[in-house]
């Protein structure tokens, strides 16, 4: 099991102008954070934990959980954005 813990982080996929991210969210009609999560949380054995102080945020993130991804999507994401599994895992 993998955990994204604050995958968005600073707002850093918002700042992608061009690529496969921007292009599946347009397909999807969600911004880049929303078709990153929405990503994210369609992974088997990724937990993502993310963050918000605002509303308009959470309530954003949460359209992006509900979002169905197809398949042949979700391989070209994965292709671009390998998930890097750990060496060590931490158990506390």
């Amino acid at each position: 099991m993998i955990q994204a813990y604050r995958p968005l982080e600073i707002g850093e996929f918002e700042s992608q102008e061009t690529g496969i991210l921007k292009d599946m969210a347009k397909k999807y009609s969600l911004s880049n954070s929303q078709m990153a999560l929405a990503w994210l949380t369609s992974q088997k054995g990724v937990v993502v934990v993310s963050t918000t102080h605002d509303e308009k945020h959470l309530m954003q993130n949460l359209k992006a959980v509900d979002t169905k991804i197809e398949g042949e999507d979700i391989e070209r994401l994965r292709n671009e954005f390998p998930i890097k599994h750990p060496d060590k895992v931490w158990i506390r």
